[in-house]
């Protein structure tokens, strides 16, 4: 199950290490557990839309993530500007990463000739919550230690 070590990590980052940046990595950690059940829900709109109805444009499918991902940057302004700025920033392109992926995962689909691409980065999707856990655990360690 991909999301089993996201929802540990992301849990103890926000109980067990409750600063700015930790607290920020623990709830991107956890973003996905809420993000991808709408993805889906999206996804199989925009590839079946309900008979009459107009099909919805391909990037609709970002807004979930992209939209969580905004909320957190405004939320944690203060981090991007303190003594773990490079910390916040980096979690934040990894994290925009995910949502890039799942919106290339639907423009390149197969319908469009691009099957071996959209395998690569179905497993690349998988893989990026658990490549998030583990880099923001990381980065929240070196800022508790850094801190001490």
């Amino acid at each position: 199950m991909p999301f089993s070590i996201p929802l540990l990590v992301g849990l103890y980052l926000i109980l067990a290490r409750p600063h700015g940046l930790s607290l920020m990595a623990g709830l991107l950690t956890l973003k996905p557990l809420l993000t991808t059940p709408l993805w889906f829900a999206l996804m199989f709109v925009t590839y079946r839309p309900p008979v009459g109805s107009m099909p919805l444009p391909d990037f609709i499918t970002i807004l979930p993530g992209a939209g969580l991902t905004l909320i957190t940057l405004i939320v944690f302004r203060k981090v991007f500007f303190g003594p773990h700025a490079g910390a916040a920033l980096s979690l934040l392109v990894l994290d925009c990463a995910r949502w890039v992926n799942s919106y290339l995962m639907l423009l390149l689909r197969p319908s469009k000739g691009f099957g071996n691409l959209q395998g690569i980065l179905i497993l690349l999707g998988l893989a990026l919550p658990i490549v998030f856990a583990a880099v923001a655990l990381a980065v929240s360690r070196a800022a508790a230690r850094q801190a001490a």
